[in-house]
């Protein structure tokens, strides 16, 4: 049996610039083959966030992810994201089983265009697989905003390893779970705090 080969990754490099762009997806079953592909981006400062993000961890060593936290890391990561986050979007899809790579190639690129107009100066995808990863790449050069050169901002892949990533976490995962009915509070809670629109 062989290791599957390690995704690119940036942990622990430098941003490009002040404000940084975070972005995780997360994909919800509704049933009847239908599924939601939730992209979302969060706008952040990291030198005011990120020290915030790691104290919420400092009594176990893994990571934040939504799905797996119980009410009061919950709580905590809404806290965080309403206090600190300047702006965040969200996009979504239904598709079914096969179609959810080109759903998630073109919602990439919808939040390229939004990333553009928040004037970041990095996005910062969430790491999958080595061949996710390369076709993230590929969405992004063949973007329209796309040069020789490359977007007008620095990307690149981190794993869920860093910090700002549970951000963005945060939003994809709270809107998936109101739009397949399983809870809305904290979705809510993200318009109530005037960071995402209603649906």
């Amino acid at each position: 049996m062989t290791d599957r080969p390690r995704p690119e990754v940036a942990d622990g490099q430098p941003f490009a610039g002040d404000v940084v762009a975070v972005v995780d997806e997360s994909v919800h079953e509704a049933g009847g083959g239908v599924y939601y592909v939730v992209g979302a981006a969060v706008v952040v400062d990291p030198t005011r966030v990120t020290a915030e993000l790691r104290a919420l961890i400092t009594e176990r060593s893994n990571v934040v992810h939504w799905a797996r936290e119980g009410p009061a890391m919950r709580t905590r990561m809404l806290d965080v994201l309403c206090e600190s986050a300047v702006a965040a979007s969200v996009q979504w899809s239904a598709t079914g089983r096969r179609g959810q790579i080109e759903t998630r190639a073109r919602l990439l690129t919808e939040i390229a265009t939004w990333v553009y107009g928040e004037g970041a100066d990095h996005l910062v995808i969430e790491s999958s697989d080595t061949t996710m990863n390369r076709r993230d790449r590929q969405t992004l050069a063949r973007h329209p905003m796309a040069t020789e050169g490359g977007l007008v901002f620095r990307y690149g892949h981190r794993s869920k390893q860093e910090p700002l990533l549970w951000l963005a976490d945060t939003v994809a995962s709270a809107v998936g779970e109101h739009l397949i009915g399983k809870s809305s509070g904290a979705y809510e809670r993200l318009v109530e705090a005037r960071l995402l629109p209603p649906l």
